[in-house]
C-alpha cells in the first residue's frame, strides 16, 4: 500500500512538470506607470547653450543635441544657460538658467496646463507696464538713472557683480511684448541676477513667470509666481500672481 501511494505521487508530480513545460505562464506585464513608462522616450533635447547636464545611470552627464529623454531622467542647467525639450507631441518646453527638473514632472505639468486660461491677467499687465515704461522714459533720469545706480562698484558686503553688459528693462519688455519669450527669458534671468534691488524687480519676475508659461515650463512658472507672492505681499501684483497660480 505504501509503494502504490509513492508511485501515484510520482505520477502526479511528473504530470505537473510536463504541463508546466508545455504551457509556460504568460509573462506578467508591468503595471501602468511602472518600468515600461519610465523607460519610454517622451522627448528629445532639441537645443541647448551653456552648461546643461542630464542625470543618466546614477550620474550627471553633459547634454548632447537630440539626446532621447525618458521620464526617469532629470535635467539641470547652469548660470546663463538654456535648454529646449521637444516632446513627442511636437510641442516644446524651454528651461532657463539654474534650474533642475524631473523630466516626468515637466511632461505631466505641460500636458495639464493651458496658457489660454491666464491671457486676461497678462493683457492687463502688458497695458499697465507699457504705461510705466513710457512714464519712466519721460521722467528725469528715468530708467537710465536706475541703470547708473546698479553700475556703480559694489560695496564689500555685496556679493553680486557681473561682467556681462547691463540689460535694460525697457528693452526686455519690448522682446516680451512682441512674443519673443525665449530671448526675453534669457535677458530677464540676467536682469534679476545683475539688479536684485531694481524697482522693476516685481515686473521682471512677472514677465519671467509668463515666459515660463508660454515656453511650457509650468513648474518654474509656479515657483516664480510664488516668489512674487512671497516677496511682495499685499501689493496688486501679488494678487495678479495668485490669480495666475490658481490656473496652473
Amino acid at each position: 500500500m505504501k509503494t502504490t501511494l509513492n508511485l501515484n505521487q510520482l505520477f502526479w508530480v511528473t504530470c505537473s512538470i510536463m504541463l508546466a513545460v508545455s504551457c509556460p505562464a504568460k509573462a506578467q506585464q508591468p503595471p501602468p506607470g511602472g518600468t515600461q513608462v519610465q523607460t519610454e522616450v517622451i522627448g528629445t533635447l532639441s537645443f541647448f547653450q551653456g552648461r546643461v547636464m542630464i542625470f543618466v545611470d546614477d550620474e550627471w552627464r553633459p547634454a548632447t543635441i537630440n539626446l532621447p529623454l525618458t521620464a526617469s531622467r532629470r535635467i539641470q542647467t547652469g548660470p546663463a544657460s538654456q535648454a529646449e525639450i521637444e516632446w513627442r507631441t511636437g510641442d516644446t518646453t524651454v528651461i532657463g538658467s539654474n534650474e533642475m527638473h524631473s523630466l516626468e514632472a515637466l511632461y505631466v505639468a505641460f500636458q495639464q496646463s493651458s496658457s489660454r486660461q491666464t491671457e486676461g491677467v497678462f493683457s492687463r499687465f502688458r497695458s499697465m507696464f507699457r504705461g510705466e515704461i513710457a512714464d519712466s522714459r519721460q521722467a528725469e533720469g528715468g530708467i537710465r538713472r536706475d541703470r547708473a545706480e546698479v553700475e556703480r562698484k559694489p560695496s564689500p558686503g555685496e556679493l553680486y557683480w557681473y561682467e556681462d553688459p547691463q540689460v535694460d528693462i525697457a528693452d526686455i519688455f519690448e522682446l516680451y511684448d512682441s512674443g519673443e519669450y525665449r530671448q526675453a527669458l534669457a535677458k530677464l534671468s540676467l536682469f534679476t541676477e545683475q539688479q536684485p534691488r531694481s524697482p522693476f524687480m516685481r515686473e521682471a519676475l512677472f514677465m519671467m513667470g509668463h515666459c515660463f508659461i508660454e515656453l511650457n515650463n509650468i513648474p518654474q512658472a509656479r515657483e516664480t509666481f510664488n516668489r512674487i507672492v512671497t516677496l511682495f505681499p499685499g501689493e496688486a501684483i501679488s494678487a495678479e500672481a495668485r490669480e495666475v497660480l490658481q490656473q496652473l
